[in-house]
C-alpha cells in the first residue's frame, strides 16, 4: 500500500508494535490536518486490566 505521509510497518523498528495507520478520515474525525497526523498519539484502552496504551500514528 503507498502512503501518502508516514510508512508502513517494519519489523526494523521495534516500536511498531504500538504503531497505528489512519486514514484521512480518521484523522478529520479526530479534528487533525491529515497532513500533520504523523508522530500524534492516539490512546486506547487495552490488556486484561483495561490500562490506556498509547499508540503512535505512523501513516
Amino acid at each position: 500500500m503507498l502512503m501518502a505521509i508516514g510508512r508502513n510497518f517494519s519489523s526494523a523498528f521495534a516500536t511498531d508494535s504500538l504503531g497505528l495507520i489512519i486514514n484521512k478520515s480518521a484523522a478529520k474525525a479526530l479534528s487533525w490536518n491529515p497532513n500533520i497526523a504523523v508522530d500524534k498519539t492516539v490512546v486506547g484502552v487495552g490488556g486484561d486490566k483495561g490500562e490506556h496504551v498509547p499508540f503512535h500514528v505512523m501513516a
